[in-house]
């Protein structure tokens, strides 16, 4: 199953906190099973997974295998998957990624008013990384866009996460 925007859709984003337009996501290629492939603001080649978090493409099939327990998304299915090494430059850390579907409800933002899931995703950090993030994207179910992400961050170092919203969705091929 594929659980990205269809290839060359693009999500225009800006800041929630203060309207700043921020680079949008390009979505450009997908293979079921695995995350969708992105570019923004000049980087090329991300594994974006559902707006949430972006990484590097070593990680595609373990995250892809996590993600895709959450396909179709209903409320209540969770999975989680640990990936060593990502985001310490040392690369004696690892993540835990717990992925939830929290609810259904309808969200506006400046694209427009959805019907969408509410996925949550902690990463925690181990070993040499003691971070602590939560994150939630609301998902729209029919197109699997990204429209609102929210985050919080209880431990460690804030890492550039930003708070954002769709002002704008070109929907790419068929889906």
């Amino acid at each position: 199953m594929t659980f990205c925007p269809a290839p060359g859709t693009v999500i225009y984003r800006r800041r929630s906190d203060t309207g700043q337009q921020i680079a949008p996501l390009h979505y450009q290629r997908s293979e079921p099973g695995r995350p969708c492939v992105v570019s923004f603001g000049g980087n090329h080649g991300f594994l974006d997974v559902l707006g949430l978090r972006s990484l590097s493409q070593e990680h595609a099939a373990r995250i892809g295998a996590a993600m895709s327990q959450l396909f179709p998304l209903d409320v209540g299915k969770r999975s989680s998957v640990l990936l060593a090494g990502e985001g310490n430059r040392s690369g004696n850390s690892a993540w835990l990624f717990q992925f939830e579907v929290l609810r259904r409800e309808r969200v506006s933002v400046p694209a427009g008013s959805y019907d969408a899931f509410v996925v949550k995703l902690t990463e925690s950090g181990i070993s040499d990384n003691m971070a602590l993030v939560e994150r939630a994207a609301w998902i729209v179910p029919d197109s699997f866009h990204p429209v609102r992400v929210t985050h919080r961050l209880t431990r460690g170092l804030d890492a550039g996460n930003v708070d954002w919203e769709a002002t704008r969705i070109v929907r790419g091929g068929a889906l």
